[in-house]
Formats: structure tokens, C-alpha cells, sequence
């Protein structure tokens, strides 16, 4: 086998290029299946489904895969009363229902404690304003000295807000990730 190289012109190093130009990419395999090759332009498309979506930016080489009905945020509470709201998503002019699963973590960094909390939401939006359906149901999991924190999910105005709040005396780190179902 005849190894090639070539004059790296960022670093003046030798690089192997095994008789392929220095930017080709052979073959890429994922989880399951085999390996894909470039078709005859030396492409390989990388194509999104079932809410996912994959967006390519030529100029940088790069993709971002986005996952199209998750949400996330984080924020801090410092004592009480103090509120942050860790989602805010607008629900569009488009008249339909939202089915949300939130999933949220708290962990009070004064007293080492947390708090762990499950909403599942359905949210109704004509357009314009928005409304929860019935009530939400809630699993919430935390320890004594963060008792008094909570979670709350909320509509105001055609949004849907998932916020925090604190307990007296203690800092709380929150992250929340929601995945939600949408039907017009």
C-alpha cells in the first residue's frame, strides 16, 4: 500500500491522504445499518425524519440535528420569592392542541437537596390566546430542606411558561426538557 502525503497548510505538517484528496470522507456509518458511501459528486445526505430535522451550513462543514417538538431551559432561584420562568414557547397562530411532557430538576447548591418533578399539560390555543385543558398532573419527588420549591406550567397570553420558584434561604439550579405532540 502506497501512502500519499500532504503539506497540512495550518500547521506545515505531513498528513496522510491514502490517495484520496484531504477532504474526502470515505464512508459514514451509524447506529444501525452499514456503511454509507458519497454517491458519484462525492455527497452523502443526511436526511431527517419523524421530528427530526437536519440543517447544513456549507460554509462552516457543518450539521446541526434538531429535535423539532423539544424544549429546554435552565435558570437559578435565589431564595424566595424568586421566580424564573425556564421555558416560554410561543404556540403559533394556528389554531390546534398541544400535548406537553415535561420533565424538570432542581438542585439546591445551600443545602444539598432536589427536587424532581413530571407535568404532563395539554394546552388548547385558538391562535390568539391560549388555555389549559382540565388540570395539570404532576409527579413531584424532593427532599426536606427543598420542600418549600416548586414547578409550575402555565398559559399566558398564546404562550405556554414553565417556571420556578425558590424556597427561602437556599439557591436552587433548575433544568427543564419538554417534549410535546401538536394536532390542528
Amino acid at each position: 500500500m502506497v501512502i500519499r502525503y500532504i503539506v497540512n497548510p495550518f500547521t506545515r505538517d505531513l498528513d496522510a491522504i491514502q490517495g484520496f484528496p484531504a477532504s474526502f470522507v470515505g464512508t459514514i456509518t451509524g447506529n444501525s445499518g452499514g456503511p454509507i458511501s458519497p454517491d458519484a459528486s462525492n455527497n452523502i445526505n443526511i436526511v431527517g425524519s419523524s421530528g427530526i430535522t437536519v440543517t447544513g451550513t456549507p460554509l462552516t462543514s457543518t450539521l446541526t440535528i434538531t429535535h423539532d417538538n423539544y424544549l429546554e431551559g435552565t435558570g437559578q432561584t435565589i431564595s424566595a420569592p424568586s421566580v424564573i420562568n425556564l421555558i416560554v414557547f410561543p404556540l403559533g397562530a394556528v389554531a390546534g392542541v398541544y400535548q406537553f411532557s415535561i420533565d424538570i430538576a432542581g438542585y439546591d447548591l445551600t443545602n444539598p437537596a432536589g427536587i424532581g418533578v413530571h407535568e404532563i399539560v395539554t394546552v388548547r390555543t385558538t391562535g390568539i390566546a391560549a388555555s389549559i385543558v382540565d388540570t395539570v398532573d404532576t409527579i413531584l419527588n424532593s427532599e426536606a430542606p427543598i420542600v418549600p420549591a416548586l414547578t409550575y406550567s402555565r398559559v399566558a397570553g398564546n404562550n405556554f411558561i414553565v417556571s420556578a420558584y425558590g424556597s427561602p434561604l437556599q439557591t436552587i439550579n433548575w433544568r427543564a426538557v419538554a417534549t410535546y405532540v401538536k394536532v390542528v
